[in-house]
């Protein structure tokens, strides 16, 4: 009755994040020369590409390869004096690294009006260069040079046919702690805090059966009072000849899943001095393909058990709120513990 209880309270939540519009466009600019155009969200480093050094670099990171179909780069000046530089560009794929020569070397260009600086790229106002690479990126470097000190802005557009959310992508500027996009670096699991793990869980995707059959998975366990358990056991996904999900744990033995509004969730029986009670362990999939989960209880039905086993009611709560986290997922629960669990294969 319990677990019905948690898939009707938590859908609200779910359906009001997943509400979130999707995008195949990013738009960035670099100086605040760009115009504002209310109909196309812009993201907005507003100090201008730096003079010093030969420039700056400007990285870009999806949270999964995307194919990238078009990549422009326009000038912008208020004085109409100022003037971008463009060093270099370059793109990873995988393994491989590979420039963009159409983007900063003037003889490769093949779109766009921008002006021949010793054979680069130097976009003036309302000039741009454009390239259509129709290939799949992970991540997009560029080099920038910025001349007439505050006047000289760029607009970068990036278009794609994968999702370019907010949650897809990191943009950061070399030097600076400033960045774009709500993208975690998910290689820095072991020093996550509560604000990321939540923030993870925010943004988390359904997970279906098929995403986790065959797969393993390396888990970590985060509390509130106690250190975080980093790689703490190893979890292995299969679908059973009923067509169910199991996963088997060198801790946990084995556990049922079933889908819900919520995500994947795995119902826990557990016992203690206040009695028999239910905990849930609901994932959800990350950007990245890694797994993250609230491993729950609703509280107020805690606090009555523990009444009826004669514990004071106040003191049991407040214990709980002094050891858990807020849920994600429902204001009812409390989250015991977040788990992130790392692909393995």
């Amino acid at each position: 009755m319990r677990f019905q209880f948690l898939c009707m309270t938590i859908l609200t939540t779910l359906v009001s994040f997943s509400a979130l519009a999707a995008t195949t466009n990013l738009n960035v600019a670099i100086g605040t020369s760009v115009p504002n155009d209310p109909a196309i969200p812009t993201y907005n480093f507003t100090t201008v590409p730096s003079r010093s050094g030969g420039g700056e670099k400007f990285t870009l990171k999806f949270a999964s390869a995307k194919n990238i179909t078009s990549i422009k780069l326009s000038g912008f000046s208020i004085g109409r004096a100022g003037k971008v530089l463009v060093r270099n560009v370059t793109a990873i794929s995988g393994a491989a690294t590979t420039t963009i020569p159409e983007l900063f070397q003037f003889k490769k260009m093949t779109v766009g009006n921008a002006q021949n600086y010793k054979d680069l790229v130097m976009l003036v106002d309302s000039s741009y260069v454009e390239v259509t690479p129709n290939q799949v990126f992970s991540q997009i470097e560029f080099l920038l040079e910025g001349y007439t000190n505050d006047d000289a802005s760029l607009l970068i557009e990036i278009a794609s046919t994968d999702s370019l959310t907010e949650d897809q992508f990191m943009f950061t500027r070399g030097g600076s702690s400033q960045s774009l996009g709500a993208l975690i670096d998910e290689s820095k699991f072991a020093k996550f805090s509560p604000d990321t793990l939540a923030k993870l869980m925010r943004q988390g995707k359904q997970v279906q059966a098929a995403d986790l059959e065959g797969k393993n998975f390396v888990c970590s366990s985060y509390t509130k009072l106690d250190n975080a358990q980093i790689n703490l056991k190893r979890r292995a996904y299969q679908v059973n000849a009923k067509g169910v999900l199991q996963s088997q744990s060198d801790l946990e033995g084995t556990m049922v899943w079933q889908p819900n509004s919520a995500g994947m969730v795995s119902v826990i029986a557990n016992q203690n001095g206040c009695g028999t009670y239910t905990s849930y362990n609901v994932i959800r999939k990350t950007a990245s393909g890694n797994l993250i989960a609230e491993v729950n209880l609703n509280l107020e039905d805690y606090v009555k058990l523990c009444a009826s086993a004669g514990y004071d009611a106040d003191g049991t709560r407040a214990v709980e709120l002094n050891s858990t986290f807020a849920s994600v997922i429902d204001p009812a629960f409390v989250v015991n513990n977040y788990e992130f669990c790392q692909i393995a294969n």
